[in-house]
This record gives structure tokens, C-alpha cells and sequence, in this order.
């Protein structure tokens, strides 16, 4: 069931990605809240906030590794877990991971189009969101939940 959940998610990171890609190649923006919100297309060749540009290979590298070590963990520990928000965490991390992994081999760079221009953050994906919100969910599952099944893992 995880392999499904991973697999929407991908899929909705890469089809938002290819329509913005369409749509806002150009160099086109589209205001979602003027001044605060809006969707612009953007080539990122590094990692999070654009840092080590030009590291494609290591990230792939990277990436392969990550996702080896969650499938090992899985195997030895996820099988087990029943906590459902830990399950979510790692969904979320991993269809994140691979996401980006998606446009760093095919295309060289990942598609970067959420803007908060209202404070100049650095422009993001679904597939950051997803990353960000799995590793916050499992600090918070780690860190938190007070079960003896949570404290092992």
C-alpha cells in the first residue's frame, strides 16, 4: 500500500512540474496572491535554495543512497510499525526525494515554481513540501508520541 501512496504523490509533484513547465517556461508569472503568492518557473541546479549548483551527479548519488537505506529500514523496522503518522512521514520524504530525483536525471535540474514573494523565499516544489512536511512529522513522531513501539524505532 505504501508503493501506492508514494506513486500519487509522485505523480502529482511531476504532473504539477510539466504543467508549469508549459505554462511558465517562457518566463511567464502568474500572481496567485499579488504581492504575496505567486507561480514562477524556475531551473534549480542545486540542492535547497539553489546551494551547490551544478552537483547533479552527487545528488543523483545521493538520492540512490537514501532511498537503499529507506528500503533497508523499512525492512527492518517499518514492516513493524503501526503508527500511522510515522508511515506518513516516510512516504512523504521519500516521495519527495524522488520527485526531485526524477528531474535531476531526466531533465539535468529540478522545476522549481512556488514563490512567497512576499518575504523572497526561495522558490520550491510539491516534492520540497512533501520532504519538509515528512521530516517535521517525524521529528514530532520521534520526539513526541509517548508509546514504547515509537521509542524503539
Amino acid at each position: 500500500m505504501y508503493v501506492v501512496f508514494i506513486a500519487v504523490l509522485i505523480l502529482i509533484d511531476q504532473i504539477t512540474k510539466y504543467i508549469v513547465s508549459i505554462q511558465l517556461q517562457n518566463g511567464r508569472e502568474i500572481d496567485i496572491i499579488k504581492n504575496i503568492f505567486s507561480l514562477s518557473y524556475v531551473e534549480n541546479r542545486g540542492i535547497a535554495f539553489g546551494m551547490m549548483q551544478g552537483g547533479r551527479w552527487f545528488f543523483v548519488v545521493f538520492t540512490i543512497l537514501i532511498l537503499l537505506a529507506y528500503i533497508y529500514y523499512y525492512n527492518k523496522v517499518l514492516k513493524y510499525k503501526k503508527d500511522i503518522f510515522y508511515n506518513i512521514s516516510l512516504i512523504l520524504i521519500v516521495s519527495g526525494a524522488i520527485g526531485n530525483f526524477i528531474d535531476r536525471v531526466h531533465l539535468g535540474y529540478v522545476i522549481d515554481f512556488l514563490y512567497f514573494k512576499l518575504i523572497n523565499f526561495p522558490v520550491f516544489n510539491l516534492a520540497d513540501i512533501y520532504v519538509v512536511i515528512g521530516a517535521i512529522l517525524y521529528v514530532i513522531v520521534n520526539l513526541f508520541l509517548d508509546n514504547e513501539e515509537n521509542k524503539n524505532g
